[in-house]
């Protein structure tokens, strides 16, 4: 189940920020960066920048019609701290 996937990553990424320990997440399918951003960003003082290593960026809304598996930095970049630029 995606969304439940997405809500466990975020509310791990949660409970590792109220501890106050800046994660390194390395891996995963192209996936997980919008659950990892989602359950930080709440947690973080200004903006947020992401390192993201891949033959592509992972920026446009939609790939062939799919939403979230090789466009999660669109999505990430929609959250008030972590901003495209």
């Amino acid at each position: 189940n995606l969304e439940k996937s997405f809500d466990q990553i975020s509310q791990a990424m949660s409970f590792v920020a109220e501890k106050g320990v800046m994660p390194i997440v390395l891996g995963g399918d192209h996936s997980i960066g919008f659950p990892t951003i989602r359950g930080l960003a709440p947690h973080m003082d200004g903006n947020i920048g992401i390192i993201h290593f891949d033959r592509h960026v992972d920026t446009q809304e939609t790939d062939l019609d799919e939403r979230m598996h090789t466009t999660p930095w669109f999505h990430a970049t929609n959250i008030k701290n972590a901003p495209a630029t």
